[in-house]
């Protein structure tokens, strides 16, 4: 059993995103996606070892050893000259996390020669609040032989500081659509998780997404407060969060705000307020609804704060929150 200093001085391994879905892969193509590691304990984590569960998939770590409050970047690429049809590959992750040593990644494609988006997503990344807006470009592709792929019809509905700008591009092999998103100076701060659909005038559409992160003078650690709690235990779910300054400044808690969605499910409490904000969310299980299968609720958790050694005033970072209720 770990004893509390090593769970208080030890590394945690942090990655964003778990499951990623390339989409369509043209045959004999490539796709490359990459995910960031990151270390939310307080000593080094140790990337040991990478494995991949097929040779059509390769990876790429921009270093092993990752201090507290720094991250990594694993870029993972895959390809679609020996596959056929959809499937899913896996990536083992090994390192000195005691309480995590193994971390999976699943990658799901579907090799076609359909008409396909290139990039499969529009990911801004990281960017600096003061630094917007900001641009991603992304294609809509013919492949020559479908000549019933016509026309872009429109991008599906997005909130009201994105927006989007469709080109109409051809050259002697294919004919594409160029899509630009933008991201306005409105932004809030925090991550960026939007599913769209890209429709076309002869019915077909293609599912992706909107992702990023809006940097701030706040962060919160983890970004995301992830419960699965089955029906039928009497367990309190909690998770533990906190918020802190990337300027090391004393936070001062101004408010609490919790989305309409998930309002009734959730409480917050503070435990401590000082250099870093600690605090502790609960999910009332015993009040959302369903009962003959699993229900998933998500929102987020707004946590406005005043520095006013740094002459900064509310300034606010949401944490989102997924919960699934896995019933018998």
């Amino acid at each position: 059993m770990m004893n509390m200093w090593d769970y208080f001085h030890s590394p945690r391994i942090v990655i964003d995103n778990n499951f990623i879905d390339m989409g369509y892969i043209p045959d004999g193509y490539k796709k490359t996606y990459s995910v960031i590691i990151e270390n939310s304990g307080t000593t080094q984590l140790v990337i040991k070892s990478i494995q991949t569960g097929c040779g059509c998939t390769s990876v790429q770590l921009d270093k092993t050893i990752i201090k507290p409050d720094s991250s990594a970047i694993l870029n993972i690429t895959q390809e679609s000259s020996v596959l056929k049809g959809d499937g899913i590959n896996d990536i083992f992750i090994y390192s000195n996390d005691s309480q995590n040593p193994v971390q999976r990644i699943q990658i799901s494609y579907k090799v076609s020669t359909l008409p396909f988006l290139s990039p499969p997503q529009f990911d801004f990344g990281v960017v600096k609040k003061e630094s917007l807006p900001a641009f991603v470009v992304s294609k809509i592709i013919k492949m020559g032989e479908h000549d019933d792929f016509t026309t872009l019809n429109r991008v599906g509905i997005l909130p009201p500081f994105l927006h989007s700008r469709i080109s109409v591009l051809q050259d002697s092999e294919n004919h594409c659509y160029e899509i630009t998103v933008s991201l306005d100076k409105d932004s809030p701060v925090g991550d960026i998780y939007y599913p769209i659909q890209l429709c076309l005038d002869n019915g077909m559409s293609f599912s992706t997404y909107i992702s990023g992160s809006v940097r701030g003078e706040l962060y919160a650690l983890p970004q995301i407060l992830d419960y699965k709690v089955k029906n039928n235990t009497q367990d309190t779910p909690l998770k533990n969060f906190v918020i802190r300054s990337r300027s090391d400044q004393k936070l001062v808690l101004k408010n609490v705000t919790i989305s309409e969605s998930i309002k009734e499910f959730i409480g917050v409490n503070v435990q401590s307020c000082n250099s870093e904000l600690s605090l502790i969310a609960e999910l009332f299980r015993n009040k959302i609804p369903g009962i003959m299968k699993n229900t998933r609720i998500f929102g987020y958790i707004i946590i406005s704060c005043e520095i006013s050694e740094n002459n900064i005033i509310d300034v606010s970072v949401p944490v989102r929150v997924d919960a699934t209720i896995l019933h018998n």
